[in-house]
């Protein structure tokens, strides 16, 4: 298994969270995803990836709905 902590492509980190590339691009854009422009080529940490892909739950519970 690969290092968490290795810089991997975008398209790799699109392939590994199950988007279309430009999906991922726009996750780096907007601040969802912490990418490093290297040369030509986006990099992103393959532990940032991992968290996008399995987020922490969350420590209140859900609302419910008043029926």
């Amino acid at each position: 298994m690969p290092s968490t902590d290795e810089l991997i492509t975008l398209n790799e980190a699109a392939d590994r969270l199950g988007v279309h590339y430009m999906t991922a691009y726009r996750y780096v854009r907007t601040g969802r995803l912490h990418g490093v422009k290297d040369g030509s080529e986006w990099r992103v940490r393959a532990s940032d990836v991992e968290a996008l892909r399995n987020p922490a739950p969350s420590a209140t519970p859900p609302r419910r709905r008043r029926t």
